[in-house]
């Protein structure tokens, strides 16, 4: 391969024996080399640079571009190989390629042969300098320099991008041919348009540009959401691969200053090193990019570095991928710190680990990774004073690490061994040289849910308050958007089950009135009170021991004996059901009399039996809608199976509450003990973990009571109130539906496609996300249920707009959307495309399971002739035994 050190950088350039007029060589008169961009491709390195003279050392622009070889091995004291490749003129361009410090060299892709020079400043230190070149126009803001052809090319993206920054944070995507540069700065050297600014002029922009090197294009995406009204400058970005969909950007250090200062502060306000910022890159893909995308904010722990600018990054993987490691490398802090040390930041675990402190202080170097464990350092200043500092003392600018010994060499070896974790962070995270982490997440917990989501696992949750949410902004402001949004979609989802509550009510009562009460309780005329017995399996006894002969159009009208009249009992008289009587012919014949004050008290004693019958008739018309009519369950569907005895089906279902119980219980103390209280904390704002505690309880209440058939033939829950009974119905409904529910939303939407980074996380997705719906399947295959009622489907609707309203209520409390699809500030069109998909999910999957049980019964009952295995005990009563033996012979 070939490390194209392309910085056309502010070079430091030696003046030593050659005389002032004469163009430089970047190699033999090399003093020092900073702010440059580089390369790599095709095994070179390369360089550009700036000068002012002070003394013996002249700061100069470099004109070549620098190419280190690395396809052999070198000694960079003795046989380095690199090369200046002077710029050739290029007569059909409207001008020379730039001569720029601050920008960077982008990579491209691999089947193109070029290479990308983005954005950068003239440097304005030395204009004297043999063939400096001013600014350029806005017009030439991307470059392009074939590395077959040497031939340079430009791009002219001034309609997106309007300006040409410089000391930006940057990075590539290469698997997806994209291009990051973050904020950065524009001064006078920027272009032509900007040449009026005053040298101590610094305007800090906002906006990441997104390049598209498959068409050169570019976008600027809004950074408000992450950094506010204070862009930063001088930080560095990492791009990891295999995080989420599409992967992610680490974001470390630099500078901030409000967008409205224009004064050069030097250093302006350094960055804490204490929190980095993640970005999705897969929000650039879909309507968050509209809100700037995806930023989360994320605390660090560990040997926390200090605040830096003009450091350099590089990224080593463990080789079994449960650790990302960042290596960070020198910078320069306050006071002048000048820094010789190498943290590691570890993900994701978000732990900083110090392994190197040396004492040659380098700022504005960058680090180039060659092979599995080997980094070249380029370039750095040790101070801002030459006259003090002095030239590198790498007389050509280079330095080789291995980053698992961390040993400082000036040779490079092609090393073929794989990167093995350094022993320092071993001992930080745990796991061995090949990786095997321990400490899969950070200490304390993640401080945003889709950040955690984005490492593989939805079961990893936070609690802080004073995170900002996925998008950054101030909590404040945060927390009124997700009340207005929750208060929005909450309240629609609400007014909608209200109304269709309403109906279902009022539809449910005129029926019960107007049909039971009115035409067949109170059918009023005179000489007659007529009783008809209710329908649809309310069962009637007639009051009192008195004969009565049931009365019909044809018959005459009843005559009632005045000593049968007289022996009735009060208590009879209460429910109502003597009647209203009236005594016909002459009154000192008539053997009763009922005066006016009897006619009132049977109005009241009507009016009370109405009352009664309408709740009866009330609780057994909401009994049978939702699945409990008197008797409940007469053949035991609930305690049954059409192929297992009910004492295994007891013992089964009990180990499966057992799993599920078990299961919880050992994620809540392995997150205690690797000290992920927060996560545990969070659980209960979890569809997830909520449905996973209902199937736990159903598995549990399900194997007692059906212990209690296969002992007694009869279960508990037949004896329990009708209120239970309508609940345990509800129960079954549930747990056969939103596992389904649940897996499909993981494996769909959440899972970012790579499998989890630690066995624990493996194990214990897959019992949440999988093992949930093999639960469901046992109950939905293997029992005896009946198609769960249509009206269940009004309690799974509920329970899931319940939970939207607790999402919201999580957000505004603790700072953090359980999952991230649910946060309205990636689109508004987005969030309701999820609620309302998810919605017409749920009624689908309980439709799909309405459908499989009804096969179930047809195929096992009404083909296989499978009726079902019963308790082989005595039965309570001769009806239960009727109902089996009728249930058994069909």
């Amino acid at each position: 391969m070939l490390l194209f050190v392309m910085p056309f950088a502010a070079s430091l350039v030696a003046y030593a024996t050659v005389g002032q007029s004469q163009q430089l060589d970047p190699i033999v008169n090399y003093c020092v080399r900073f702010d440059h961009q580089y390369g790599g491709k095709e095994s070179f390195i390369n360089v550009n640079s700036n000068g002012t003279q002070e003394g013996d050392i002249t700061v100069g622009i470099n004109e070549y571009l620098i190419m280190v070889d690395l396809r052999k091995p070198w000694d960079w004291k003795t046989n380095v190989s690199i090369k200046a490749l002077a710029k050739p003129g290029m007569p059909e361009l409207p001008t020379s390629p730039p001569v720029v410090s601050r920008g960077v060299l982008y990579y491209g892709s691999d089947n193109d042969p070029n290479i990308y020079l983005w954005g950068g400043t003239t440097s304005k230190a030395n204009t004297s300098f043999p063939g400096f070149i001013g600014p350029l126009p806005i017009t030439f803001t991307m470059w392009s320099f074939n590395t077959h052809s040497h031939t340079w090319d430009h791009y002219d993206l001034s309609n997106s991008v309007p300006y040409r920054a410089s000391s930006g944070a940057y990075a590539e995507a290469r698997d997806q041919h994209r291009s990051f540069h973050l904020n950065g700065q524009v001064d006078s050297g920027s272009s032509t348009q900007t040449m009026s600014l005053s040298l101590d002029t610094k305007i800090f922009q906002e906006g990441m540009i997104v390049i598209d090197h498959s068409n050169q294009t570019a976008k600027n995406v809004s950074t408000k959401g992450l950094v506010g009204e204070k862009p930063r400058t001088r930080g560095r970005m990492q791009y990891i691969s295999g995080l989420g969909s599409h992967g992610i950007l680490v974001l470390v250090g630099g500078n901030e200053k409000n967008v409205t200062d224009t004064k050069d502060q030097s250093l302006g306000d350094l960055v804490p090193m204490d929190k980095v910022h993640v970005f999705d890159v897969s929000s650039i893909y879909d309507d968050r990019i509209n809100a700037g995308g995806s930023w989360y904010e994320q605390s660090v722990t560990g040997d926390i570095p200090e605040k830096r600018v003009d450091f350099c990054l590089i990224l080593a993987r463990a080789i079994d991928t449960s650790s990302a490691n960042i290596y960070m490398y020198g910078g320069r802090g306050e006071k002048d710190a000048f820094f010789d040390d190498i943290h590691v930041l570890s993900m994701p675990s978000f732990t900083w680990t110090k392994v190197y402190q040396g004492n040659r202080g380098r700022y504005g170097q960058t680090c180039h990774r060659a092979g599995a464990r080997t980094m070249i350092s380029v370039g750095g200043a040790s101070g801002t004073n030459l006259s003090t500092s002095g030239c590198d003392w790498q007389n050509k600018g280079l330095n080789v690490l291995d980053l698992s010994t961390l040993v400082w060499s000036t040779k490079y070896t092609m090393s073929t061994e794989d990167f093995a974790m350094p022993t320092a962070v071993i001992a930080r995270i745990g796991g061995n040289a090949q990786g095997n982490a321990t400490m899969v997440a950070p200490d304390g917990g993640f401080d945003q849910v889709g950040l955690a989501q984005l490492f593989g696992s939805d079961r990893i949750k936070i609690s802080h308050t004073s995170q900002s949410a996925a998008t950054g902004g101030p909590v404040a402001d945060r927390v009124r958007r997700a009340i207005i949004a929750g208060s929005v979609v909450g309240g629609t989802v609400f007014l909608g089950l209200a109304l269709a509550i309403i109906w279902f009510l009022r539809h449910l009562l005129y029926h019960i009135w107007i049909g039971d009460l009115i035409q067949r309780i109170e059918m009023e005329g005179k000489g007659k009170s007529m009783s008809e017995l209710p329908e649809r399996g309310v069962f009637w006894e007639l009051p009192g021991n008195v004969p009565v002969e049931l009365w019909t159009p044809t018959s005459p009208v009843p005559q009632v004996n005045t000593a049968d009249f007289k022996h009735e009992t009060e208590s009879d008289r209460d429910l109502g059901w003597r009647g209203e009587i009236e005594c016909e012919g002459d009154a000192s014949k008539t053997e009763c009399v009922i005066d006016e004050r009897d006619k009132e008290s049977t109005k009241s004693r009507r009016t009370r039996v109405a009352c009664k019958e309408l709740k009866i008739i009330m609780s057994a018309r909401l009994a049978t809608a939702f699945g409990a009519s008197p008797p409940f369950d007469p053949t035991h569907r609930y305690m049954t199976s059409w192929i297992l005895p009910p004492i295994y089906l007891a013992i089964v279902r009990l180990l499966l509450s057992v799993y599920a119980f078990t299961t919880i219980f050992f994620v809540l103390g392995w997150d205690g003990v690797h000290h992920r209280h927060d996560l545990d904390r969070s659980s209960f704002s979890f569809f997830t973990d909520l449905s996973y505690w209902g199937m736990a309880f159903y598995f549990l209440f399900s194997s007692l009571h059906t212990f209690s058939y296969a002992r007694t033939g009869r279960a508990w829950l037949q004896r329990w109130p009708l209120a239970f009974q309508i609940a345990h119905t509800a129960f079954y409904s549930t747990i056969v539906t939103f596992p389904v529910l649940v897996t499909a939303v993981f494996w769909a939407i959440l899972y970012s496609g790579k499998w989890f980074s630690s066995h624990f996380d493996g194990w214990s997705n897959t019992s949440l996300h999988a093992l949930n719906l093999v639960f469901a399947a046992f109950e939905i295959f293997l029992t005896r249920t009946s198609p769960p009622p249509y009206a269940h489907l009004l309690i799974v609707v509920i329970i899931l707009a319940l939970y939207l309203a607790l999402a919201y209520v999580t957000h505004a409390t603790a700072g953090f959307y359980p999952y991230s699809f649910l946060d309205p500030e990636k689109g508004s069109g987005r969030l309701a495309g999820y609620i309302i998909g998810i919605l017409v999910a749920a009624c689908l999957i309980f439709a799909i399971v309405w459908l499989v049980i009804w096969l179930r019964k047809w195929v096992t009952e009404e083909k296989l002739h499978m009726r079902g295995k019963f308790a082989r005990t005595r039965f309570v009563n001769d009806e239960e035994m009727v109902e089996v033996t009728r249930e058994s012979m069909k």
